[in-house]
């Protein structure tokens, strides 16, 4: 055991001599985006952007919307391309959003700021930082832009939060004929907006989002190690504590636990600069690594656990603490959202998948909390409490979808419910099953798209609209 750890040493610092080198020798899944990107967050999908359309204007999309019903030409709307799944690909009208974004206005009284579809989650951050404002929640990763965030369900961490398309009062969107149109938390008729808040780009294009913000306020993070079986033991009670989230590592029973509470401490951090680049530094040559010798990977994540087997205590800003300070590897994603009651079975069931399939999983599998809402296509509608938990590796393509397409069927024996921007294995059946509101939306996403100029062949596939 000592020998092979070592090995795993060595490999880690000849490693890091090629991560230093990647920019002159760059790894061919290193992704460098551009904007608009070329291809996804970890390279597997390619857009085809011969017929891309990049509007400055309101105006402009609705003239591109237009275009494309009087044609029945399809369209799809590419924002950041993140996306590990393949809402945004089309081989007709593109539709970039890159270009299209701000601040358009602020009601301090009712605590409301409008943005364009397009600004991304960083940006939005800086603005209302700005403004001495923050947003109630923000996911780990703020690459994405705030309308694809949204409308793929983004979520943070915390039992008493909910999923981002809460936070949102009204959009303001083009519809399928081209015709602006407004939905709000107000309207009499709440339907429309239900169904906007996580649409998937198949009711519209939207192009401004008013949400509810509050007060810039700061966190503080706490990070502890356990044994894996720790954390399970005691998961119901580390779900109720504030903004909590854990990391996984099934190789080694290792967790990481996070949690962050409201706070008037002065900013800062005892993991100092040196600890937290090493920490990164280890995590990213570790993933890596393993992608070319996988039969390692679970000395390669010792090593890495090693790196966070530190009690540590973090205070800045909240979107500083939402994401993470490190640098943290490139990887693919998929989740599964089940009754928060349901969890720690779950949790174990996917161990002993992990152990009896031989996966080779090169990064924490994460777990977070959600509070339930009424978002139809939400994988919390209609549930108190949920947990999510994102499965996450940086693989070949067949070993990513063996690892999350068998999770995905273990899920639907636990009333799983899935990511829209993650890697998919479902179909309308699947769908139908765990969505209530799926012969609803179906229904609405008819009107506000007669032509179907909104769907493409992964959507049809995966909801049978056609």
């Amino acid at each position: 055991m000592r020998w092979s750890r070592c090995l795993s040493a060595s490999v880690v610092c000849a490693a890091a001599v090629l991560w230093a080198l990647r920019n002159y020798y760059p790894f061919p899944w290193v992704v460098r985006t551009r904007e608009p990107p070329p291809i996804n967050s970890d390279g597997s999908i390619t857009y085809n952007l011969q017929n891309l359309y990049t509007p400055f204007t309101e105006d402009q999309i609705v003239e591109c919307v237009q275009m494309a019903y009087r044609s029945g030409r399809k369209l799809r709307v590419l924002a950041s391309g993140h996306s590990w799944s393949e809402i945004a690909q089309t081989d007709d009208i593109m539709l970039s959003t890159m270009s299209y974004t701000g601040l358009v206005g602020l009601d301090r009284e009712k605590m409301l700021v409008t943005v364009r579809a397009g600004t991304k989650l960083s940006d939005l951050n800086a603005i209302l930082d700005r403004e001495g404002l923050a947003m109630v929640t923000m996911p780990t990763i703020t690459d994405q832009s705030i309308a694809g965030a949204i409308s793929t369900g983004t979520h943070g961490a915390g039992i008493t939060a909910k999923n981002m398309a809460s936070l949102v009062y009204k959009f303001k969107f083009v519809s399928g004929t081209g015709e602006v149109m407004i939905a709000s938390e107000d309207d009499k008729d709440p339907s429309l907006f239900r169904a906007m808040q996580i649409s998937i780009g198949m009711l519209g294009v939207i192009t401004e989002m008013t949400l509810h913000v509050e007060k810039a306020y700061r966190l503080e993070e706490r990070r502890t190690f356990h044994t894996l079986d720790y954390c399970l033991d005691h998961l119901h009670q580390i779900a109720y504590e504030p903004a909590s989230k854990i990391w996984l590592d099934f190789h080694n029973d290792f967790c990481v636990h996070f949690t962050t509470r409201r706070t008037d401490n002065p900013i800062g951090s005892d993991a100092g600069y040196v600890r937290t680049a090493l920490t990164s530094l280890a995590f990213n040559m570790a993933t890596y690594t393993s992608y070319i010798l996988p039969s390692i990977t679970p000395h390669l994540m010792w090593l890495v656990d090693l790196c966070y087997s530190v009690n540590m205590t973090r205070t800045d800003v909240s979107y500083n603490v939402f994401v993470d300070n490190m640098e943290l590897p490139i990887h693919s994603g998929s989740e599964v959202s089940v009754p928060v009651q349901d969890s720690t079975t779950f949790i174990r069931a996917v161990r002993e998948l992990v152990h009896k399939g031989d996966f080779m999983l090169n990064w924490y599998q994460e777990i977070r909390f959600v509070a339930g809402d009424e978002v139809w296509l939400s994988p919390q509608y209609n549930r108190s409490e949920t947990c999510a938990i994102s499965l996450n590796v940086l693989a070949t393509r067949d070993n990513e979808d063996k690892y999350y397409g068998t999770v995905h069927a273990l899920g639907q024996g636990f009333n799983g419910r899935v990511h829209w921007g993650k890697y998919l294995y479902w179909g309308p059946e699947n769908v139908r099953q765990a969505y209530g509101k799926y012969d609803s939306f179906a229904e609405l996403r008819k009107k506000m798209d007669p032509k179907n100029i909104f769907m493409n062949t992964f959507l049809e596939k995966l909801f049978g609209f056609v």
